[in-house]
């Protein structure tokens, strides 16, 4: 029974990823899963040149401020 549950398993994450290959999103009927929207939402983030929509981090000068900000504090 096990070796059944992981062979459809594993089958069920290969189909998944041919449909990401082809630019296919996945919905769910019952479930509040919706694949669509992240994809459009990664794209959107890679056109604004961010990674997965997250911020790249803090400039040079900013790093520089945050460390004398801090060194002023510990004194």
């Amino acid at each position: 029974m096990k070796f059944r549950l992981a062979w459809v398993l594993l089958k069920a994450l290969d189909l998944v990823n041919t449909f990401k290959e082809k630019g296919v999103g996945l919905k769910s009927l019952q479930d509040p899963i919706n694949t669509t929207r992240a994809q459009a939402g990664l794209s959107a983030a890679t056109a604004r040149d961010r990674t997965d929509g997250w911020l790249k981090g803090l400039s040079k000068t900013a790093q520089e401020k945050s460390l004398t900000a801090e060194w002023v504090s510990l004194r």
